[in-house]
């Protein structure tokens, strides 16, 4: 935005160093004929820079002013670059306290980042943590959060300083199990029940019955003094 003021106006242009060299940029130039000109000129730029622009301007009688001191701005478009790293997707924690682990990069400075669950479903994302004082680009990020038993998905949003912002592009799951199984003996073939309440079997091949309980049910195991 420029504002520049003459009694004989003339003519404007934008002077910037974005190729290194401080030039004139022809594309912005403009005439103006009003004692006062209001104007926003544009300029696009090839690649994400950080530059020093500022404004020359001249009336008909070619005497030529400038503001007074060149303007710094950061030009920054790319956002940053997230990844979920631990626990791995798909996991199963059996403590409810769970360190997730995330690192991000930008080409500016990050800002904060934010972990976001749907812990209780129904498509509900909350923010469960935030990160805004010590954020190390490509560094491995861990916040402890504590999680009640069952299975969510989580995800990682992260800003810059130019406002910029990005998740990792696929949310993760994790399970949170802290419950052993539920273990119930209930029979077996040729079970029977002989004297001195020791049990016996009239058959040397016994299937055994149980029944067991649990939200991530994956194996059992019979163990006997069999061989001694």
């Amino acid at each position: 935005y420029i504002n520049a003021t003459d009694t004989s106006p003339d003519k404007c242009v934008i002077y910037t160093n974005m190729t290194g060299a401080w030039l004139a940029n022809d594309s912005t130039l403009f005439s103006w004929s009003t004692n006062a000109l209001n104007a926003t000129p544009s300029l696009t730029l090839s690649s994400d820079l950080h530059i020093l622009w500022n404004v020359s301007c001249n009336d008909t009688a070619n005497n030529k002013g400038q503001y007074a001191r060149n303007i710094s701005l950061p030009v920054d478009t790319q956002a940053p670059n997230v990844r979920l790293l631990v626990p791995p997707n798909a996991s199963v924690n059996t403590t409810s306290a769970v360190s997730l682990g995330y690192s991000v990069v930008d080409s500016d400075n990050v800002s904060a980042c934010d972990i976001f669950t749907d812990v209780g479903g129904g498509g509900n994302w909350q923010i469960n943590s935030t990160n805004s004082t010590d954020i190390s680009e490509d560094v491995v990020d861990f916040q402890a959060i504590t999680f009640a038993d069952g299975t969510f998905k989580w995800n990682v949003r992260c800003n810059d300083t130019a406002s910029n912002y990005a998740i990792n592009n696929t949310n993760f799951t994790l399970t949170i199990d802290t419950g052993a199984p539920m273990i119930q003996w209930m029979n077996a073939t040729g079970y029977k029940k002989g004297y001195d309440n020791f049990n016996w079997s009239t058959s040397n091949s016994i299937t055994f019955y149980v029944n067991t309980t649990d939200n991530q049910a994956d194996s059992c195991d019979i163990y006997t003094n069999a061989s001694g």
